[in-house]
């Protein structure tokens, strides 16, 4: 008889307890719907048509054929319609930008976001440099837009196609968490565009799920021929250099940066505090603030042990809800969610924070990350306490490294303390206007 082994029950933690039961609320939902939608007049209307026109054309007949024939003649009439129309746009686009000199595709996050990211301000600045910028976005309702003279989005990388008989120079700018294939980047280097590999994130599945295209990308990027490599962590630059070693390649420091002006503590006028925000800032008590993603790799456990140990100090999140992590934050009368916010407002919060935090969770993601809030807490003047692994917030002043969760309060009470001095707060103002999208933009144009 063979040996019995005992098992050992899986010990779920809350968050994934939770994630469960959201996950089931949602297929319950959905089984609903379903069901609703099944017995809708509509549904039993168009189930009659079919079963009606099942009838009348059975499967495997000549009629039948006849039918999915013209059938076919259609949706191939309609394809060389969608073709034409997309060459014609193409053509629009390569008109627009000929009085240009360099053309620069940046793959991205779709252009209407909440929070201006990275690619957003680039795109901005290197208009102002003299590029063409075509913002390639995932965005089935756009499939064109211009949003001024020499900055247009697309939806569809076929867009680009009239290019080739372009003799500008080309350039393709492609981020390495962005699920754009190989095969796909080829193609576009038939139209003549020479790719800019931008290494900004660690590969990590918490950030940017399923890497299967990703890693293939990563793999061959030797093949891809990259004119440049950007990399936005020392880290990440290490791994590129070793990882196209013995190629003739060239990759510079981009890290993430700052508009200043947007954020500019000196120039805030802002005099009525936030709706949703006010009854805290009424309490007299300091506004520890964070925004950004509520997002897995956020140490979510440190802000509520913080909280609970100091009542006395107010923590306000600005922020979506990646992938339901902000679950993780406790309900204390102290912690606020006040969700996400538009990047226009965002100095209207921060006139009211006395001190800002980045608190990642240890790990690869915290040691490759180059946080665009730090240089924008900067710019609001806001002294910062980050995390220990946030290497790329190292080196600053008034940004404090806690190594652990003790000294993180012990931080927060020196942050405090730091923001009522003009001097340190102008100190940190300065640090920002070192740190500006305007010179990343130069950097990379100079590169090229």
């Amino acid at each position: 008889m063979p040996n019995k082994t005992s098992e050992k029950k899986k010990e779920y933690s809350k968050s994934e307890i939770e994630s469960i039961l959201r996950e089931n609320d949602w297929l319950k939902k959905e089984i609903k719907y379903l069901r609703k939608l099944t017995n809708s007049k509509r549904f039993k209307f168009a189930e009659k048509i079919a079963t009606g026109f099942n009838g009348i054309f059975p499967i495997n007949t000549k009629r039948r054929d006849i039918i999915d024939s013209v059938t076919g003649v259609s949706e191939k009439i309609r394809a060389k319609q969608v073709e034409r129309k997309i060459k014609n746009k193409s053509r629009q686009i390569l008109d627009m930008s000929k009085q240009y000199e360099k053309v620069i595709v940046l793959n991205s996050i779709p252009w209407d976001t909440k929070l201006k990211q990275r690619p957003h301000h680039l795109a901005d600045q290197l208009t102002k440099l003299g590029f063409f910028v075509i913002y390639l976005e995932d965005n089935p309702l756009n499939q064109f837009r211009i949003i001024k003279d020499n900055l247009v989005t697309i939806n569809n990388k076929d867009l680009l196609q009239a290019f080739a008989e372009s003799d500008q120079k080309l350039y393709f700018l492609t981020p390495n968490n962005m699920p754009t294939s190989y095969k796909e980047l080829n193609e576009v280097r038939e139209y003549g565009f020479e790719i800019i590999y931008d290494f900004l994130d660690e590969f990590h599945e918490d950030i940017s799920g399923d890497l299967s295209i990703q890693l293939k990308v990563w793999d061959n990027l030797n093949k891809l021929s990259p004119v440049l490599c950007l990399a936005t962590a020392k880290k990440l630059y290490n791994q590129l250099d070793e990882h196209l070693a013995g190629k003739k390649h060239k990759i510079i420091m981009a890290s993430n940066a700052v508009n200043v002006e947007h954020f500019d503590y000196s120039h805030n006028n802002t005099q009525n505090c936030p709706l949703d925000l006010r009854k805290i800032y009424n309490s007299k008590k300091p506004i520890i603030g964070f925004y950004g993603a509520l997002a897995p790799w956020i140490d979510f456990d440190l802000i509520n042990e913080t909280a609970k140990e100091h009542p006395e100090w107010e923590f306000v999140l600005l922020g979506i809800d990646y992938n339901g992590a902000a679950s993780e934050l406790a309900n204390y009368k102290n912690i606020h969610n006040l969700g996400s916010k538009n990047y226009e407002d965002l100095p209207k919060y921060t006139k009211f924070f006395d001190c800002a935090i980045i608190p990642f969770k240890h790990g690869e993601i915290a040691t490759a990350t180059s946080p665009v809030k730090l240089f924008e807490y900067m710019a609001a003047g806001l002294p910062t306490v980050c995390t220990r692994d946030l290497n790329e917030c190292k080196g600053y002043e008034y940004v404090y490294m806690a190594k652990n969760n003790n000294e993180f309060a012990e931080c927060l009470k020196q942050a405090i303390k730091d923001v009522k001095s003009k001097k340190i707060r102008d100190k940190l103002l300065e640090q920002a206007k070192e740190q500006t999208w305007e010179k990343r933009a130069k950097a990379i144009s100079e590169a090229l």
